[in-house]
């Protein structure tokens, strides 16, 4: 997993109202985030509960002769030992496709139990707030220090850049 840091800034004659912009955007994005993770979940949660579904369902056609097999079993005055032997049989035809059905099953239900702790952990959509804004003690520009040690530097400079011209 990657991870990136963004910083943000903003320039203005109110520090306040500068702290109080930047937080809210880094609030605002953070919530985006959450809200983009939580859809997208939602939409693969909703894909897999339709693959689930049609899984079930060709579960149950496969055991469909079984299933009818169990509802005579149910009814009064059956032949119990011969029913069951039966069932049992069909349920050994079937155990071929109904194996594999059965594993992609209870792998999509794994994966939707996944998806759904994602949903109840996602936070911030993988953003988060590390510092929140401050308002500066001092103004952060203009650096009259600074500014100062560089004008000395380029007046030296140009003064004896002058210098050497005039004595060549």
């Amino acid at each position: 997993m990657t991870s990136s840091v963004v910083e943000l800034s903003l320039v203005s004659t109110d520090p306040r109202a500068a702290a109080t912009l930047v937080n809210t955007y880094a609030q605002t994005y953070v919530e985006l985030r959450q809200s983009q993770d939580v859809e997208r979940l939602a939409e693969t949660k909703r894909q897999l509960q339709a693959l689930l579904g049609e899984t079930e369902q060709e579960i149950a056609t496969i055991l469909q002769p079984v299933t009818e097999i169990e509802a005579q079993l149910a009814e009064p005055g059956a032949d119990t030992q011969q029913l069951l032997a039966l069932r049992n049989s069909r349920r050994a035809e079937r155990e071929d496709q109904l194996d594999p059905l059965e594993a992609e099953a209870a792998r999509i239900r794994t994966t939707l139990s996944d998806i759904n702790l994602g949903v109840e952990l996602s936070s911030g959509g993988g953003a988060e707030v590390l510092s929140t804004a401050w308002v500066p003690d001092t103004p952060v520009s203009p650096n009259v220090p600074l500014n100062l040690a560089i004008a000395l530097v380029v007046g030296l400079f140009l003064g004896s850049a002058l210098a050497f011209v005039r004595d060549s």
